[in-house]
């Protein structure tokens, strides 16, 4: 198992385990930037802590008061404050280029807006993977800017999707830097697109990853309740057949 950030074993820190109670094997996801099972903590439940990154790239993600972890997933009950910080300045997945995020999730309130994933800037969110309140519906929404105008006219990959509460989703959102194109995932199965280039402004640089929460007006939103595993970031834009692949492997 890959040293967690303080240099201790992953394993020892951590006893991660999938769904069947064995053990996560962090060879799997070594060429994942980052890959955090989110299905256990360094401190007791209730209290900050980290929560580890198994690629080996110690993308570990750091949690306030509030949160706690099942047998297999993190719990938020609408108000936690979870983010993957820079890697000695470095953040897990450069943004500006091709990348995909998947994650698992079970919501436990549907109402209002609901951010699973975000890429966090000063003002607002350069992305939010989420359930929309507009629409009702699963989505990957881009900002145009680092600013609240940036979300005015966003650039959104909407599903027709409108989740159930309990129900276990699988979301993979993917971007293609060279032709704009986005697609949002859902139980493996492409859900939704849509062209976002350079050129209308999507794509600028943010450095902290948000985990349950978006980023509006210079402040936390959009919190998620519900449970939330499996986060993977990798540096290019998945395929149909990979993100079926990845499905089909489950949330342990």
């Amino acid at each position: 198992m890959p040293d967690s950030p303080d240099g201790s074993s992953a394993q020892a820190d951590f006893n991660l385990q999938d769904t069947n109670g064995n053990t996560v094997d962090g060879s799997r996801w070594s060429d994942w930037n980052a890959f955090l099972p989110l299905a256990s903590g360094s401190t007791t439940n209730g209290d900050p802590g980290t929560t580890p990154d198994v690629s080996g790239n110690g993308y570990a993600a750091t949690y306030g008061r509030g949160v706690s972890f099942s047998k297999s997933a993190l719990v938020m009950a609408g108000s936690g404050d979870v983010s993957i910080s820079s890697q000695a300045s470095v953040p897990a997945i450069d943004i500006t280029g091709s990348y995909s995020v998947s994650v698992w999730v079970t919501m436990t309130a549907t109402t209002a807006w609901r951010t699973f994933v975000s890429a966090d800037g000063n003002q607002v969110s350069e992305f939010y993977l989420q359930k929309r309140s507009d629409t009702n519906h699963f989505a990957f929404t881009l900002s145009t800017a680092d600013s609240d105008d940036g979300v005015t006219q966003p650039c959104v990959a909407s599903s027709s999707i409108a989740p159930s509460s309990g129900t276990l989703y699988h979301l993979v959102a993917t971007r293609d830097a060279t032709t704009g194109v986005d697609t949002l995932y859902v139980d493996g199965v492409a859900a939704g697109t849509a062209t976002c280039p350079v050129s209308i402004g999507a794509g600028w640089p943010a450095r902290t990853f948000g985990i349950g929460h978006g980023m509006y007006t210079g402040s936390f939103t959009d919190y998620f309740a519900g449970s939330i595993s499996g986060l993977g970031l990798v540096g290019r834009a998945l395929t149909d057949a990979e993100v079926s692949a990845l499905y089909a492997l489950g949330p342990g």
